[in-house]
């Protein structure tokens, strides 16, 4: 079932903005919300005062998402907060005029639901958390923690992504002449399935592609790839804090807080189309070391070093 929270009542008479938030996994990602309501308290929202939140959260299941969506649409909010390109997705297909702020999506874009990140245009606004290209660096990442490294394997989400996503993880590879191993999953036996065909092909070496699926499944991921002693690479710099061996990427907490200058501004009149789509200012490289011992790969102390943090 999906989860329903609402702010309490507020006193009568007094304006208050509505914003209401359109989660997938509430449960993991509370910590990402209250960053964005800290954001917004630091400019003067403060909520039981003059603003409220109304909530929904799939809680993993993505098949909801136009159900709540439609919920959401129906009790009119100033703005809509959806995180992610399916939940953002299934507002738009609800409403075109309700402003909509998102904080992980990928290349909107790229994907089509901007015209640019200076001037996105329509009800969509937000913070892009990996606009740049990322694949090469991530491989590149992964051959320095792996000098002798020639096959490495892709898990990436067929539903989601499919085989146009990879032209770029292609290119990457071909340029640090690997051969390329790709495996796509869509549910939690594809993605048991798809470490033992990596595994039988002798992928020396894993990149986890970044997607909701896998970030519900992200223990299960974490535990096969231990299980299989496969070195792996993750998107999600949480997936290496919670037991991944390495992950490469923007800060995800940072870029929900900073989507509360979107809501704010669109909450004292901006239009959203007007506002720019912001980028990561910094990524992180985040090493667990416990893994690295676990699942017998000796890190350089040359590589460690490069790491923003290391997990001992």
């Amino acid at each position: 079932m999906p989860l329903v929270a609402a702010s309490p009542a507020l006193a009568q008479g007094q304006r208050v903005a509505r914003v209401a938030i359109l989660a997938t996994n509430l449960v993991d990602r509370r910590p990402y919300f209250e960053e964005m309501k800290d954001g917004l308290r630091e400019r003067g929202w403060i909520e039981g005062k003059n603003i409220a939140y109304d909530v929904r959260s799939a809680e993993g299941n993505t098949d909801l998402f136009r159900k709540l969506a439609a919920e959401i649409v129906a009790i009119k909010p100033d703005v809509i907060f959806a995180t992610t390109y399916l939940s953002v997705v299934a507002v738009t297909d609800e409403t075109d005029t309700i402003p909509v702020v998102f904080a992980a999506i990928a290349d909107p874009v790229k994907s089509g639901l901007v015209k640019s990140l200076a001037r996105p245009g329509g009800q969509l606004t937000g913070v892009a958390l990996q606009a740049v290209p990322l694949a090469g660096k991530r491989i590149e990442i992964l051959r320095d923690a792996l000098p002798q490294l020639s096959r490495i394997g892709v898990l990436y989400d067929s539903r989601q992504q499919g085989e146009a996503g990879l032209a770029e993880l292609r290119d990457a590879v071909a340029y640090f002449r690997l051969e390329l191993l790709v495996a796509g999953a869509r549910n939690a036996r594809e993605i048991e399935l798809a470490f033992a065909e990596l595994r039988a092909k002798r992928a020396e070496a894993l990149l986890v592609t970044s997607s909701i699926r896998f970030f519900v499944e992200r223990q299960r991921i974490i535990e096969l790839a231990a299980r299989h002693k496969l070195p792996a690479m993750y998107e999600m710099i949480d997936m290496a804090l919670e037991g991944g061996l390495i992950a490469y990427g923007p800060d995800y907490r940072a870029g929900y807080r900073r989507a509360a200058h979107h809501i704010d501004r669109i909450l004292r009149g901006a239009r959203p189309g007007d506002l720019p789509i912001e980028e990561p200012l910094r990524y992180e490289l985040v090493v667990n070391q416990r893994t690295a011992r676990s699942i017998g790969v000796a890190l350089s102390p040359l590589f460690l070093l490069r790491a923003d943090r290391v997990i001992e």
